[in-house]
C-alpha cells in the first residue's frame, strides 16, 4: 500500500470518535500495525456483538490493509446495507477498490460521498487519487479540476499528487 494512502487511512481511524466501543486491544494492535491480531480481536468482538458497526468498520479496514480486498469489500457491503449514506463507509470501500487496482469502481462511491459530505477533504483527496490511478488524459484533467476546487475549498491542506504535477 502506498504511504500516502496508508496515512490517509490512519488519519480516518484517529479522527473517528465512532471507535469508542471497539476494544482497546484491537485499537492498540492497529496502531502497531499488528493486523492479524487486530483482525482476531475484532472477529471476537463481532462474534459476541454482530451488530457492532464500529468493530465491523475497523475490521473492513484491517482486512484492506492486509490486502485481503475481496473480504474487506464484503464487510463494506454489510456496512452500507445498514447505512447506505455513510460517507466513511463509502470512502473505505472506494479506497479498497483503488488498492485492489480497481479505481474505476471507486469513482461512483467517491462522487456519492462527496455529494453527501462536501466538506470531507479526505473524500476529495481519494477521488483525485482514483482519477490519477486511472492515468488517462481525460481522468488526469478531471483530477486537476477537482484539485483546484479542493485547494480553494480547503486552503490549509496539501494537494500534491504524484503523477498529477
Amino acid at each position: 500500500m502506498r504511504p500516502q494512502l496508508l496515512t490517509l487511512a490512519f488519519a480516518l481511524l484517529a479522527s473517528s470518535a465512532a471507535f469508542a466501543q471497539v476494544p482497546a486491544a484491537a485499537l492498540a494492535a492497529v496502531e502497531r500495525r499488528a493486523y492479524p491480531e487486530a483482525e482476531r480481536l475484532l472477529r471476537e468482538q463481532l462474534a459476541a456483538r454482530p451488530e457492532d458497526g464500529e468493530a465491523r468498520f475497523l475490521l473492513a479496514r484491517v482486512l484492506a490493509w492486509q490486502e485481503r480486498h475481496a473480504v474487506a469489500l464484503r464487510e463494506y457491503e454489510r456496512l452500507l446495507e445498514a447505512e447506505s449514506d455513510n460517507s466513511d463507509y463509502l470512502l473505505g470501500k472506494a479506497q479498497t477498490h483503488v488498492w485492489n487496482h480497481e479505481p474505476q469502481s471507486a469513482l461512483p462511491l467517491l462522487a456519492r460521498a462527496r455529494r453527501l459530505s462536501p466538506g470531507y477533504a479526505d473524500v476529495w483527496r481519494a477521488q483525485i487519487m482514483a482519477l490519477v490511478a486511472l492515468g488517462d488524459e481525460d481522468r488526469l484533467r478531471q483530477a486537476r479540476i477537482i484539485r483546484e476546487e479542493a485547494r480553494r475549498r480547503f486552503p490549509d491542506s496539501r494537494w500534491e499528487f504524484r503523477g498529477l504535477e
